[in-house]
């Protein structure tokens, strides 16, 4: 059963940390986030209707492209849509003028340097699908059957995808087998490599990404103590710099699932849900928990907070949810609360080369759409 929704403002420290292997224990203090100051994000009126763009469908992914264009991937048996910098459907893209229709259910949406499209989804319980599109839309039948690959043998939480520096897909599986490991995919689709992850029988990957140095990260959760974990490569060999042999487990008290990760700088950034709430570890380059940083290393608060984990253009950790948005500094406290007009139920943001904010929205599955605001203040 997952956890309960406990209130958003609700931060609490509860961790104390110790040495390694890190043996967690809960504390009493609170952080305080009374001295936040208040404001209502600003939508940007150049885009759409006072910066929103209603499809008539529930949006579940947003990505921003080079050229100020915006990516979205909405209900409707999945229409992947693309909008000009003003917010008008891009006529110019996909098959039915400014749309491509996917078979693919809620696709994860991630897009290549070279603007080509792969949206990753699950078929029942043991099959990973990935479809290409062209940067215009039109079904890649260079890559896999007519522009699906399937892979089989997957199991739950199989959904996990990113970019390599150098374009290529990456995708974290998660056997029914019980192993963990990651698929480098080929131009054609193909198996190129494969990364096995140490995570243990019946361990689970759920986030992939890169370093700014270009090594792989990847956060899961440990098949042996149920807790969140790291693992860090150089050219797909395990870096014994980090970690213990490459692996750094992190205890989150009362273990932890559904983990993202966002490398930046010289620190990662492992969020997961726990049976109670949700939190946040930084964690150092060696895979050590930052004891500077939040309370011990540790951000916790409301459950569902942390998935929406992102960060500003400043490198600045950006959370959101009910409506608001909180904004931390480099020592992990509250630095601004943002209201969302019109308490829009938006996902994660991402943010353009301009520094304005984009994020989807779902009100339900036939409501919902894509929003822009104004750079944060």
């Amino acid at each position: 059963m997952k956890p309960p929704m406990l209130k958003a403002t609700s931060f609490a420290a509860l961790f104390v940390l110790a040495a390694s292997g890190c043996t967690a224990a809960p504390a009493d203090d609170h952080a305080d986030t009374s001295t936040a100051a208040v404001v209502t994000l600003a939508t940007d009126p150049s885009f759409g209707a006072s910066g929103v763009v209603d499809v008539h469908q529930g949006c579940f992914g947003a990505a921003p492209l080079q050229d100020g264009k915006v990516l979205a991937v909405c209900t409707g048996s999945s229409g992947i849509y693309r909008f000009d910098a003003d917010g008008g459907v891009d006529r110019t893209f996909g098959e039915h003028a400014g749309v491509t229709w996917s078979s693919l259910y809620l696709p994860l949406l991630r897009v290549a340097p070279d603007g080509r499209i792969y949206l990753v989804s699950q078929n029942g319980s043991d099959r990973i699908l990935v479809q290409r599109l062209t940067p215009e839309g039109a079904r890649d039948t260079s890559f896999g059957d007519g522009s699906v690959v399937r892979i089989e043998g997957a199991r739950s939480a199989s959904r996990v995808a990113t970019i390599s520096p150098e374009g290529e897909l990456l995708l974290g599986l998660n056997e029914a087998g019980g192993s963990t490991r990651v698929l480098a995919l080929g131009d054609d689709g193909a198996v190129a490599r494969s990364i096995e992850v140490p995570f243990g029988p019946r361990g689970e990957v759920s986030s992939i990404a890169h370093d700014a140095a270009g090594r792989l990260v990847v956060a899961g959760v440990d098949g042996a103590t149920s807790q969140p974990a790291l693992a860090r490569f150089i050219d797909g060999v395990l870096d014994p710099s980090f970690g213990t042999n490459g692996v750094a487990t992190i205890d989150f008290r009362d273990g932890g699932y559904a983990c993202g990760v966002e490398p930046l700088g010289g620190a990662i950034y492992l969020s997961c849900a726990t049976s109670r709430e949700a939190a946040i570890a930084r964690v150092t380059d060696d895979g050590a928990l930052d004891p500077s940083w939040a309370t011990a290393g540790f951000l916790v608060a409301g459950y569902g907070w942390s998935r929406t984990m992102s960060f500003d253009p400043f490198g600045r950790l950006i959370l959101l949810e009910h409506g608001e948005l909180r904004r931390f500094d480099a020592r992990g406290a509250v630095e601004l609360t943002l209201a969302l007009p019109g308490s829009l139920p938006v996902g994660r943001l991402s943010f353009q080369a301009d520094g304005k904010p984009i994020a989807s929205f779902a009100r339900d599955v036939s409501r919902g759409g894509v929003v822009r605001f104004l750079p944060l203040p």
